[in-house]
């Protein structure tokens, strides 16, 4: 969308571009458990005009499942790509499992989660913890606590986001 663009800033172009995706979504008859799951592939062949060698085919591979009880709500994801860089280290991976537990009408909510990123030469760790309210089904309000720690993969290497570790409150508005 050229209106939303930076001026002055190159984009990559992007063609051929697919997804394939398996979804499973079943509730348990006898004990009322909802078990999903989802796995998906992508791939589009990228152009980047100012530097045509530096991108070639994204893949992403992804995954990730769920399984809510009466009172607990569990679930994970993974997701990997080469984020379409060629000639150079450009891999990316990230994963994440949380549970929630409802307290009234709020929910109390708990993260792990890491990335590694090879282009950014950077890896990170983190957790949060919150609580979370939903007044009606198109917002959700959450606030909590989150720590993130990040390292760099290769020392002395210059980065493109500073190292160390972080922490705070975080503020969550969600309108779907």
């Amino acid at each position: 969308d050229p209106a939303r663009g930076c001026p002055g800033a190159t984009r990559p172009e992007i063609e051929d571009a697919f997804e394939v995706a398996l979804n499973l979504s079943r509730r348990l008859p006898q004990s009322g458990v909802r078990l999903r799951a989802g796995a998906a592939y992508s791939q589009a062949s990228t152009h980047f005009p100012s530097s045509p060698t530096l991108y070639g085919d994204v893949e992403t591979w992804s995954a990730g499942a769920s399984a809510e009880f009466s009172q607990l709500r569990i679930g994970g994801s993974y997701l990997a790509s080469n984020n379409g860089i060629t000639g150079q280290p450009g891999d990316y991976s990230a994963w994440a499992v949380s549970a929630a537990v409802p307290l009234g009408k709020v929910e109390a909510v708990a993260e792990l989660a890491g990335a590694e990123d090879e282009a950014a030469r950077l890896t990170s760790d983190s957790w949060q913890i919150g609580l979370a309210w939903a007044p009606d089904e198109a917002w959700r309000l959450a606030a909590g606590w989150r720590d993130v720690d990040t390292e760099a993969l290769s020392p002395g290497l210059p980065l493109a986001a500073p190292e160390g570790r972080r922490s705070g409150i975080v503020i969550e508005i969600t309108r779907s």
